[in-house]
């Protein structure tokens, strides 16, 4: 994996990225829940919950990566 100047890599932000992005949808489409932000006016009760729900899939997806990155770190060095 390519290192960016402050040790992290690209790939902790894009996977936790494309993971909560496919996961909310999937969410959404089986719970029949929709909302398009620039379609239908301001809801802030569906908007809290689109942003919850992606919020929460990235930060765990996130903490996953980045403890996989780090163990992978430790068995290589």
């Amino acid at each position: 994996m390519s290192k960016e100047d402050n040790g992290t890599s690209w790939t902790l932000f894009i996977v936790p990225f494309i993971v909560a992005y496919i996961g909310s949808r999937l969410i959404f489409h089986f719970s029949e829940f929709d909302y398009n932000l620039f379609a239908e006016p301001l809801s802030a009760t569906k908007l809290f919950i689109d942003v919850s729900v992606f919020g929460g899939l990235f930060f765990a997806t996130y903490i996953a990566a980045r403890k996989l990155h780090q163990s992978c770190e430790r068995e290589d060095g």
